[in-house]
């Protein structure tokens, strides 16, 4: 019942947000727990990495011998990206719902949603502040696992954050583990 309050809890966060901002979200293809997530994410007041925790003690009861943690510090940026052919793709739902199907070759990060979009955003990318307990973590790893999700929208732009690399790179002792989607996206 703790379990069922909680998610409840949640989504009527993400739920009063739609409500405030007028706006319904499309969630016939969005997963329930990327919602339970968003809402957890209102409910902490936009801190992504409380958010997570909460998430863990709702999902993973034994999450103090398995955690999840976010590769950054939580701070809010915005996905950007230029295909093959030059498009700029000014936001992550234009990357995922990238029909024509054009390869995704550069990525980059803004603080700005929405904002300007110039060469200097994708050769000399914005790198956000790593989470200090994700990288120590990461150092002291015996496993790496490479979660499933969309190559130019959730895994590229993360080993843009600081020292996420070097920490990956330098735990040369431990297994690596990379889960692919079964069905591939549009980017």
């Amino acid at each position: 019942f703790a379990q069922y309050e909680a998610i409840n809890q949640a989504l009527s966060h993400f739920q009063d947000y739609e409500i405030a901002y007028g706006r319904k979200f499309e969630t016939e293809d969005c997963a329930i727990g990327n919602l339970v997530l968003a809402g957890l994410y209102l409910q902490f007041d936009k801190n992504f990495n409380l958010a997570v925790e909460h998430y863990q003690q709702i999902f993973l009861p034994d999450h103090k011998r398995f955690s999840v943690f976010n590769a950054s510090d939580g701070e809010n940026l915005y996905l950007v990206a230029k295909s093959e052919t030059g498009k700029i793709f000014n936001d992550e739902s234009d990357v995922v719902s990238n029909e024509a199907a054009e390869s995704i070759r550069e990525i980059g990060l803004v603080p700005n949603e929405n904002g300007s979009t110039s060469d200097s955003t994708f050769s000399n990318p914005f790198q956000p502040q790593p989470n200090p307990d994700a990288i120590r973590r990461i150092e002291g790893a015996d496993i790496i696992i490479y979660g499933p999700g969309t190559q130019a929208s959730s895994l590229l732009p993360t080993y843009l954050t600081q020292g996420l690399l070097s920490a990956i790179i330098l735990n040369r002792p431990a297994k690596k583990i990379f889960i692919s989607n079964l069905v591939p996206d549009y980017d």
